[in-house]
């Protein structure tokens, strides 16, 4: 080893005492740039591993003299990656201090370095802390877009974000711990909050995670700030797939009332009637049938026929009863194969259980008629 070579690696082994009572802040900032000098210029690895440890014991010092400047951030984050045992927990503060706080330029390779970081917290985090660093990332993925547009990120970068975020936040649940932190630290400025509900939103949606609970959070918070019929239709989705009709109903509900747009509010009232057919409301199915409906009156009234065939057995008192019930579901049968082609084995199902003439006149009925049915509280003509 050369004198040179010994000189440099006992200046770095003298940077590890207590420079505390031995420096000023002047002397911590001379040799934090004298150490840095020979960081850049050392060739012996482990010559220079100790002078980056000998680095971050200077800046340690400062910090606890108060003379430490935060501007160092991004570079003490990246010497403390170099070290032999990187601190990832300090290194996450520096990073995010540096990032977020200072506005610093969120170049590719501290993005990178941030989010491979936030990946190694995550790995040696307990089990309390970890939706810390899921959220991080989250928010990370969230301001990328922002980023983006003033550095025009590479595509291996892009790949690499969302390697990142499949990682770190790889199922629904992982989504819901992070945007439950999120969701106590919203920006206060309106428009800046609806931002982060509406990516919180989506990415849910993108990620198929729209039965978690912080979902339909996201949604009240968002209709909180401005009520819309897309997102009233979103919860009623989100009712429909846990099969909660009540809620469903009631979100299907005001989505209409908010909806202006004749063919969505055909869609609504459709949905409507799904509703309640799933929900067993047959009676109330049939009622909501006889409304104007442009583009779904043929799957409304095949909804309609279905519903007296299941309700026959519930509310006929006899069996010429039933058999005029089942003439009523043959009419709307007819109604809907007018519209489009409708299964042949449902007509001729239906047809075998309509009452004869001879039933018919014994009931002192004929074609052409009116008939009450009781189930249904309604008149109808006794046409084929």
């Amino acid at each position: 080893m050369t004198r040179q070579r010994i000189r440099s690696c006992f200046s770095c082994l003298l940077a590890m005492v207590c420079f505390a009572s031995l420096l000023c802040a002047q002397d911590f900032k001379k040799e934090e740039i004298r150490l840095i000098q020979m960081i850049n210029q050392e060739k012996n690895l482990t010559t220079r591993n100790k002078c980056i440890d000998s680095l971050l014991y200077v800046f340690e010092q400062q910090e606890k003299t108060g003379t430490y400047q935060q501007k160092n951030d991004l570079l003490r984050a990246t010497f403390m990656f170099r070290s032999a045992a990187p601190r990832h927990f300090k290194i996450d503060t520096l990073l995010y201090r540096a990032i977020y706080t200072y506005e610093n330029t969120v170049g590719d390779a501290i993005l990178l370095q941030y989010c491979a970081n936030l990946n190694n917290c995550l790995l040696v985090a307990s089990a309390d802390k970890q939706p810390i660093y899921k959220t991080r990332m989250l928010q990370c993925v969230f301001n990328f877009t922002a980023w983006n547009e003033q550095q025009h990120y590479s595509e291996q970068t892009k790949k690499s974000i969302q390697l990142f975020q499949k990682q770190i936040i790889p199922v629904c649940a992982d989504y819901t711990l992070a945007a439950d932190i999120w969701l106590h630290t919203l920006p206060k400025l309106r428009s800046e909050k609806t931002k982060v509900l509406q990516f919180l939103k989506n990415e849910f949606e993108h990620n198929q995670c729209t039965q978690e609970r912080t979902y339909n959070t996201v949604l009240d918070s968002l209709l909180a700030l401005e009520p819309s019929a897309a997102l009233w239709l979103n919860k009623s989705i989100f009712y429909a797939e846990k099969a909660d009709y009540v809620n469903e109903y009631n979100s299907l509900n005001k989505a209409k009332s908010l909806c202006h747009d004749p063919e969505i509010q055909d869609s609504l009232h459709y949905l409507l009637v799904k509703n309640r057919f799933n929900a067993k409301e047959y009676l109330e199915v049939v009622g909501l049938s006889r409304e104007q409906n442009t583009h779904f009156k043929q799957a409304i009234l095949l909804l309609a026929f279905q519903s007296i065939i299941k309700q026959n057995e519930r509310c006929s008192a006899s069996e010429f009863e039933k058999k005029m019930n089942s003439f009523y579901a043959y009419q709307l049968l007819k109604e809907a194969s007018q519209l489009g082609k409708v299964d042949e084995h449902l007509a001729a199902e239906i047809t075998s259980r309509l009452p004869t003439n001879e039933e018919l006149a014994q009931h002192e009925l004929k074609l052409g008629d009116k008939y009450h049915l009781k189930c249904w509280d309604l008149n109808i003509i006794l046409e084929l």
